[in-house]
């Protein structure tokens, strides 16, 4: 490899989720920048903000912040089992149809058609002409189009008649061959059968409705109130926020707050756009006048203070504007209802020019937008998070259709909503877990992260932005090659991720940082406890060895091999660890040659356990080895 190429770029390659390469850029930066301290830029300097605030206050922020990544963390494992759309789909429609060409490269080639009345010639005699024929010919209508079979599959048909006399199952876009095995007919038939939307639906029911129910609501409630809580506290940093609204926020989101006599309820509403809810988009009421909009994710401020309801749409309207401030409202509105609000928006936002001027909209100078808000109930997170897991299904089933639901002219709005984005379905659908909010957003981060890396929670922060800073730079990368067939060879290095080592972990592979503090046991063992001839401290039928002065305790896997255990995390990797004579140990991804004159004596075996460093150096000595 060059000096160019980091060290683990083909396992990194590998072991990328499918629907991570499939999400746009813009939405892979905004994921791993979660994994970036709120008051960090890109460049790893704090923001000015941060570097004027009181030391009280930036300790509050990062109190705030790491309350905030502990709920991530917990929501994250809870939701382990729930996969992407394009990681649920795909393995069961390769199953399904059997074939050799990947089923998101083979194309499902579709030409809209017309019926018109149809006059056939006399018929030879004793032969009579199919029905259909008798009274239609088909005509092609419209522009073609090629989708995967999977984004085909996905999407679903109405019936086998939807395919027409021109369509197609082709081996790739830019391939003339015909599929074999398959005909249109026979694959929307399997389609139906198959259908992916029914079974995605039971998917995310098994998840969010099983028996962990009340403990994914709990924690999706909890990590985004500690969410609120952050962007607050920035924001008052960042002068978009007083100090009065930063108490009621601090109300809003403290469970079974009680309200002091004299003082003001909080009151919080859900913003319409043109009658379409934003989920997730609030309007929070600290006083009797003046309004706090909080939308989760926005560039230029996710919590902002204005004097009333009026100055509060006034800047709204101004700020969305911003396109990617546009983008980010838009995304919060149902899955089926986004190209209707982006259509709206659009008009009422910005003047079309005519060609051949540059830019073709302009914004305009009083813009008008029909807002509506709808006040939610006094205590809003529980149902905040019932209408959260009511769009997830939504949402789901306009991505990945039941065959009972399937809808064609639903279907033609959605396709030319996201072509006009420059999306398609495999984008939209690698975005539906992280796309949801900027808790999923960072539950996504955590999904894409973990399936390459194992062990990142004892990583220090540092080393956590390098990984994400690779990982961004290669699915870069892997774009560029699927979009022109030549990458942009500009991968970010990391001396850290080269540092990693790959094991094999919940089957399949990982990197892995060789560090073990966070496996060091707290077990007490009797001070008269010695060790065996292998060095081990059986105590309690548990089985302990000392390395570097700590305690860890092993146990064995089915095939026999010593395994290090962590002594909170019953399903973090377990490093192998092997004997190497005299009650001493080695674990893996250790060096020997990279160790000092220090470590080197005290890993000879428990023996070297008791004794000082200078007195492992006189009994060096007094063996005469010459270290020369």
């Amino acid at each position: 490899m060059t000096a160019a190429t980091p060290y683990h770029l083909r396992q990194i390659e590998r072991t990328l989720p499918y629907w991570s390469r499939h999400t746009p850029s813009p939405q892979v930066s905004a994921m791993l920048n979660t994994l970036r301290a709120d008051y960090q830029q890109a460049n790893g300097e704090p923001y000015p903000w941060y570097e004027t605030a009181t030391e009280a206050q930036r300790q509050a922020l990062r109190s705030a912040i790491a309350q905030r990544d502990n709920s991530r963390k917990s929501l994250h494992k809870t939701l382990k089992a729930l996969k992407s759309i394009p990681d649920f789909c795909k393995p069961l429609l390769e199953q399904r149809l059997g074939i050799a060409v990947p089923v998101d490269k083979a194309v499902y080639f579709f030409q809209p058609f017309k019926r018109r009345p149809f006059l056939p010639t006399e018929s030879e005699p004793g032969f009579a002409a199919p029905a259909e024929q008798t009274r239609y010919a088909y005509d092609p209508d419209g522009k073609p189009r090629k989708v995967s079979l999977l984004e085909a599959a996905m999407h679903n048909f109405t019936g086998d008649d939807e395919a027409g006399p021109y369509s197609l199952l082709l081996h790739s876009k830019t391939s003339t061959n015909p599929l074999t095995g398959w005909t249109p007919a026979t694959f929307i038939q399997a389609c139906r059968e198959l259908d992916l939307g029914k079974r995605y639906q039971d998917h995310l029911a098994s998840i969010h409705d099983g028996s962990q129910k009340a403990e994914i609501e709990q924690q999706h409630i909890q990590a985004s109130r500690d969410e609120l809580m952050v962007q607050a506290q920035i924001a008052v940093l960042r002068g978009k926020l007083s100090s009065d609204g930063l108490q009621a926020v601090n109300r809003l989101c403290v469970a079974d707050t009680i309200i002091a006599e004299g003082q003001v309820p909080v009151r919080c509403w859900r913003l319409d756009l043109f009658q379409v809810p934003l989920h997730e988009v609030l309007v929070i009421g600290s006083t009797e006048s003046s309004r706090i909009v909080y939308i989760p994710g926005a560039h230029d401020s996710p919590v902002a203070e204005y004097p009333s309801t009026g100055e509060a749409a006034k800047a709204l309207t101004r700020r969305m504007q911003d396109r990617r401030l546009l983008q980010t409202i838009i995304r919060f509105a149902p899955q089926s209802l986004q190209g209707q609000l982006a259509k709206r928006l659009h008009e009422s936002l910005f003047d079309e020019l005519l060609p051949p001027n540059l830019p073709a909209t302009l914004p305009k100078p009083s813009a008008r937008v029909l807002y509506k808000a709808t006040e939610l109930p006094p205590a809003p997170w529980a149902y905040l998070y019932l209408t959260h897991a009511n769009r997830l299904k939504a949402d789901a089933a306009t991505l990945v259709v039941p065959t009972a639901l399937v809808d064609a002219n639903a279907r033609l709005e959605q396709f030319e909503h996201w072509l006009s984005a420059g999306l398609d379905l495999a984008n939209v659908a690698a975005l539906f877990i992280p796309g949801l909010n900027t808790v999923m957003l960072a539950v996504g981060a955590a999904q894409l992260m973990h399936s390459v890396f194992a062990g990142i929670e004892a990583w220090e922060a540092d080393d956590k932005v390098q990984a994400a800073a690779q990982l961004e730079s290669v699915l870069l990368n892997l774009a560029l090659i699927a979009a022109t067939g030549a990458g942009a060879g500009l991968l970010a290095q990391s001396r850290f991720v080269d540092s990693l080592v790959r094991i094999e972990h919940e089957g399949s592979e990982r990197l892995w940082q060789p560090a073990l503090d966070a496996y060091a046991s707290d077990v007490q063992l009797p001070d008269t406890l010695e060790a065996n001839e292998q060095g081990q401290y059986v105590h309690q039928q548990r089985h302990f060895i000392r390395l570097n002065g700590k305690l860890f305790e092993q146990v064995q896997d089915a095939s026999g091999q010593w395994r290090i255990s962590h002594p909170t995390d019953l399903e973090a990797y377990r490093p192998t660890v092997r004997h190497v004579a005299q009650g001493a140990w080695r674990t893996i991804g250790e060096h020997p040659l990279d160790w000092d004159r220090a470590e080197l004596l005290r890993r000879i075996g428990p023996n070297a356990e008791a004794l000082s460093d200078l007195e492992l150096d006189k009994a060096l000595r007094c063996t005469g080895f010459d270290e020369a």
